[in-house]
């Protein structure tokens, strides 16, 4: 695991069945389920008070909007990780929810094989894109001496010259 306290993994499922077995499988992987929402408002709700490290979203939801387009208001305005869920998935949606920037994809029936690591990966995916956009908050200001230094040695260079 990532961290030293479990993983908070929020369940985004309309359908109870399955809800209840990634809750299971979440567990056993020895994540904590931060809770279940069942529609896009739940969802939100659930991420503003629980703040979870993953959301698992069922790309299929039920509602006026389904699962792609939660997934694309979790990204905009939150800095958690998606991993889709579903038991379909064709072209037209596939290319629909790339646009979102999944960390994954868990396909119905669940792979025990693959269901730990693909969870595991996305979280670890997330930790490092945190960890480049903070470091590359810090190259302007690491990079802005030698440019100010380079700059004034050019100049001192023109000087010296003009005045030989």
């Amino acid at each position: 695991m990532l961290a030293q306290h479990p993983q908070r993994i929020l369940i985004v499922e309309d359908e109870a069945s399955t809800a209840a077995d990634l809750g299971r499988r979440l567990e056993l992987a020895g994540y904590r389920v931060a809770g279940i929402a069942t529609d896009e408002a739940g969802a939100m709700t659930a991420i503003h008070r629980h703040e979870p490290d993953l959301v698992l979203i069922d790309m299929h939801l039920k509602g006026a909007h389904d699962g792609i387009h939660l997934a694309n208001r979790v990204r905009r305005r939150h800095d958690i990780p998606v991993v889709f869920v579903a038991a379909r998935v064709d072209c037209e949606t596939l290319e629909r929810a790339r646009i979102t920037e999944p960390f994954g994809y868990l396909l119905q029936p669940f792979s025990s094989v693959l269901f730990r690591p693909t969870i595991e990966m996305a979280l670890w995916k997330h930790a490092m894109a945190k960890r480049i956009k903070a470091s590359e908050g810090l190259f302007p200001a690491i990079s802005q001496p030698a440019v100010e230094h380079s700059s004034t040695s050019r100049r001192l260079q023109r000087a010296s010259s003009a005045g030989r």
